[in-house]
This record gives structure tokens, sequence and C-alpha cells, in this order.
């Protein structure tokens, strides 16, 4: 799927672009002498031995061992780097990021993005819907309309106690609604 979305963008860049001289799933090579790299999280010496201007980590709050993957990124240089994911869990690597950057921490800089900023995250409604209380103060604080209201009712039957950590609506609480806890 990256390779996929890696040549999408390049064939639909209208700005100028090196020509690719080399690619395969795994690695692009370009006539700039410039190289992009796919790899996966499974293996924690992903990152390990190169140089990186750019790096973007995905899901990684999933990561086994985000810790060593995102640290042997960082000796390649000083990349701008991006660490996204959906929350999983109040634990991990990703999640004490997040919560530093949200204590203030400077080193990081969070950017959060709640489900109503996708447009298509809505369902029809024939008529006014009465809202809870949550939702009615979910909707005056977000401007919110009765189709995201209901997009939203729809998916929380779906997800149950997921659905804050799949589509969040604060970067708090998408960490400490996810999961099961057990003794």
């Amino acid at each position: 799927r990256l390779r996929s979305m890696a040549d999408l963008f390049y064939d639909n860049d209208s700005g100028p672009k090196p020509e690719r001289r080399y690619a395969n799933n795994r690695v692009t090579t370009y006539s700039n002498n410039n190289e992009a790299s796919i790899a996966t999280a499974g293996n924690k010496n992903t990152g390990r031995g190169g140089t990186y201007t750019h790096v973007h980590c995905s899901e990684v709050a999933y990561y086994k061992d985000a810790d060593a993957i995102v640290s042997g990124i960082l000796q390649g240089g000083n990349p701008a780097i991006i660490l996204e994911s959906t929350a999983n869990g109040a634990q991990g690597y990703f999640y004490r990021l997040c919560m530093e950057a949200l204590d203030g921490n400077e080193e990081w800089r969070l950017h959060f993005y709640p489900w109503w900023y996708d447009a298509e995250y809505m369902i029809p409604t024939s008529e006014p819907l009465k809202y809870t209380d949550d939702e009615q103060r979910l909707a005056e604080l977000h401007n919110l309309t009765g189709e995201q209201i209901a997009w939203r009712r729809a998916k929380q039957r779906e997800l149950k106690h997921l659905f804050l950590q799949e589509y969040p609506e604060d970067a708090r609480t998408c960490f400490l609604q996810s999961g099961y806890g057990y003794f």
C-alpha cells in the first residue's frame, strides 16, 4: 500500500520532479541522487545505517519497539520526522510523546485532527435529531451538523468502547478510552 501511495503522489505531482532511476517495493532512486525507502516496523533495526532528511512513521502506537526504531532513525542525521498514529491505549512510546507535547515539552509538536475534520463523516437525516447533552455540547463547540452527529452515533454503535480511539475527539481521551482493562 505504501508503494502505491508513493507512486500516486509522484505521478500526480504537477511540479518539477526528478526522473526515477530505479523503483521496487522498498527503494526508489532518482536522477538527483536522492533515494526514498519504505520499511516496516516489524524489525527493530529499521532505520539504522542510513542518513535521512525526511522520515514519516505511520501507526507508531502499534510498533512493538518504537523507542528502538525512532532512536535509530534519529542517529542518521537530523531528519524532519513525522510520527503519526491512531491511539493504542495509554501506554508506550507514542503515548508518552503525545502527553509530553500536551504538557509543554517543545521537542515534539503535536498536531491533532478530530474525526469531524473529514467532510465525508456524515449520514443524511430526514428530520432533526434530538441530541443528548454530550452531543449538544459537541455540536455547539465544534459547529457539527445533525448529519455528523448521526454518523457519530452509527460509529459508536459499531465500535462501542473503541470509538474514541478510532475516531478521536480530543488528544487525551483517545488514549484513555482505548482497550480493555484486566486485573
